[in-house]
């Protein structure tokens, strides 16, 4: 990936972007888990010709990220999971670790949400937006759970503890949905149900029992009534959200019922995008769907795509579209049509493009990638949709400010360094690869650079290489790496690093130690 183009908006305050990649993370958790395990049982299976590589970036990602957003025991399992995959290419797989290992990852991040979150973390009330949920739930800490839960997710919530005041508080703060417990004191849950649903100004809205009783008879009494979902508790706190998105979501759509549209699975998709792909070349779209409203956004991505196009789930957040004969720049131009549609709606996307007219050579898996490459891209630079061959940055012309060349493949760390130096007041050169780190260096002559050693193409210690080989003015280096063993910090700093940073990290003390070489 080149150059990212510096953004025209005002940068961001750094706590904003710690808590959105603290958000993405915990977003994108569930999905990784399963990469961890696909790749691993890959390496399982085929040893050193499997899947090592990729295997061993991602869990680098993690490892290093984790951490500095305030998920200290997942940087640690993840970091031990990166040392067995880099064990398992000289000495073979240990399937069992894997598993252990990953189960323990999966642990240490319940572990670490469930724990006291950065100050940082902690969203303003004021700034949530979304719809308003009520919560009626008579146990305190279940209360508390489920609340955080909701407001994480970005909705708005009124919370009452008896069923007293339940029906007169959904009356007069208009709920886009409404949790209930079926044991409150004063009225119990299937009351206020009743009284709800048979309301002509309250009957539209979407009810879910939250209890524990798990018996079929108390559920069909509850369905009986009207509810619209019957949870049972202990519910995680993923399914919470999700559900209670598509209750919301009910609630809002207006097609009539059979109109929806529809989503191939991946494995169909695949299928069919590859014989397109060889025989009449293309663009892949690769787009991230919002937190909420997801089935509206597919229906209409399905609705507007034409009769040859495909749109696929990729996963649980993200659709992949393939546009047979439609060129890259048409692609893009294309998407960022529907991104303002869907904005005007109250949805927001954020779409990745990559594109081969002449296939010959170029797979699927290839095409995914480099639109993955540009999603990141899309997310970082704050557009709607972007093109892996975008972003070429102008340099600017004030020469007494100090220029910092962040080299980064986690975009999400990316993201967070160039805030504190933006907020610092530093100009910054952002690249997410060894080739565009070493070009940057010595192309635009930055005062410092803030290298990563993991990146694709070229690692960090190659760019070290080449400046220690450089005949011009040398720039002031900080590695910034997940590697924290003695032998690499030697090598790093016998090729001429000033500094070594190790991830997880403060951003604060990165901030000084780039003040400290800068003065």
């Amino acid at each position: 990936m080149g150059t990212v183009p510096e953004p025209d908006s005002t940068s961001e305050h750094p706590e904003v972007v710690l808590r959105a990649a603290r958000e993405r993370f915990i977003e994108a958790f569930p999905g990784r888990i399963s990469s961890f395990t696909l790749l691993s049982d890959s390496v399982c299976h085929e040893g050193v010709d499997g899947p090592i590589d990729s295997l061993r970036r991602l869990t680098h990602q993690m490892a290093g990220l984790a951490g500095t957003i305030g998920f200290p025991t997942v940087g640690e399992r993840a970091r031990e999971l990166e040392q067995l995959v880099i064990a398992s290419g000289t000495a073979g797989a240990d399937c069992a670790k894997f598993h252990r290992v990953i189960d323990a990852l999966k642990a240490a991040f319940e572990t670490d949400r469930s724990g006291p979150a950065p100050d940082w973390a902690q969203p303003d009330a004021e700034s949530l937006d979304g719809p308003l949920i009520m919560v009626a739930e008579d146990d305190h800490d279940q209360r508390a759970i489920v609340v955080a839960t909701l407001r994480h997710s970005g909705f708005r919530v009124i919370a009452i503890e008896t069923g007293g005041p339940a029906v007169e508080t959904a009356r007069a703060q208009r709920p886009a949905a409404i949790l209930l417990d079926v044991d409150l004191p004063v009225v119990d849950g299937y009351a206020i149900c009743r009284t709800v649903k048979t309301s002509p100004d309250l009957s539209s809205t979407p009810i879910a029992f939250l209890t524990a009783r798990a018996d079929i008879d108390d559920r069909l009494s509850g369905l009986a009534l009207g509810a619209d979902d019957y949870l049972i508790k202990p519910v995680d706190p993923r399914e919470l959200s999700l559900r209670v998105q598509r209750l919301v979501a009910r609630r809002a759509r207006t097609c009539a019922p059979g109109d929806e549209g529809s989503a191939l699975t991946y494995e169909t998709f695949a299928h069919a995008a590859g014989e397109l792909l060889t025989r009449h070349g293309g663009s892949l779209v690769l787009v991230k769907l919002p937190r909420t409203g997801q089935d509206e956004v597919i229906q209409r991505l399905v609705v507007n795509a034409r009769r040859r196009d495909l749109v696929g789930r990729y996963d649980a957040n993200d659709i992949v579209l393939f546009l047979p004969d439609l060129t890259p720049t048409a692609a893009i131009e294309r998407m960022r049509e529907s991104a303002a549609d869907l904005q005007r709606e109250g949805h927001s996307i954020v779409a990745g493009v990559a594109g081969a007219l002449e296939p010959d050579g170029v797979t699927l898996e290839s095409l995914l990638a480099e639109a993955d490459d540009a999603l990141n891209a899309a997310r970082y630079l704050g557009k709607s949709a972007s093109l892996k061959s975008e972003g070429k940055r102008e340099a600017k012309s004030e020469a007494a400010i100090p220029t910092v060349l962040l080299a980064d493949d986690d975009p999400d760390v990316a993201r967070i360094v160039d805030a504190q130096m933006r907020a610092a007041g530093y100009r910054t050169i952002v690249v997410f690869d060894g080739d565009a780190a070493a070009k940057a260096a010595a192309e635009r002559a930055p005062d410092l650079i803030v290298l990563d050693l993991m990146m694709p193409k070229r690692t960090g210690f190659d760019v070290l290489h080449d400046l220690a080989a450089s005949a011009g003015p040398r720039p002031r280096t900080i590695v910034l790496s997940g590697r924290g063993r003695e032998d690499d910090v030697t090598r790093a700093f016998s090729l001429g690093a000033d500094d070594y940073v190790t991830k997880p990290f403060s951003p604060q003390e990165l901030l000084a130690r780039v003040a400290r070489l800068l003065k």
